[in-house]
């Protein structure tokens, strides 16, 4: 009965050769060259599934400014004064925190709706 590679154990595998002939990571120098041609044309274009870094980029930006835009235009600034340090097993004793819990809960689902 001949044994194939999945019942060999790790030692086994590691005196035969066979885990050394090919890296489970690539080598510094591997990385290096991968980096250089990476980084050496960042806006090409190739069509839209091939495009270089710079574009991608630019477009992880432009999802990040139209996400966030709007919220920022919208949105209410709540301080929260609740006492430090905090412990989550005694917050819901806390007065101050049901308040700011009603105020969050006020501007979701009711000043958020009606903006929309």
């Amino acid at each position: 009965m001949s044994k194939t590679p999945f019942s060999l154990s790790r030692r086994q595998l590691l005196l035969s050769g066979a885990a050394l002939s090919e890296p489970a990571f690539p080598t510094p120098y591997a990385t290096w060259q991968a980096a250089q041609v990476l980084f050496a044309d960042p806006f090409y274009s190739n069509g839209p599934n091939d495009q270089g870094i710079g574009w991608n980029v630019l477009a992880s930006l432009q999802r990040v400014a139209i996400g966030f835009g709007p919220a920022a235009r919208v949105g209410e600034i709540l301080p929260v004064d609740l006492p430090r340090p905090r412990s989550r097993v005694a917050l819901p004793d806390e007065p101050r925190y049901h308040q700011l819990r009603q105020q969050v809960l006020h501007f979701l689902y009711e000043k958020q709706t009606t903006a929309a």
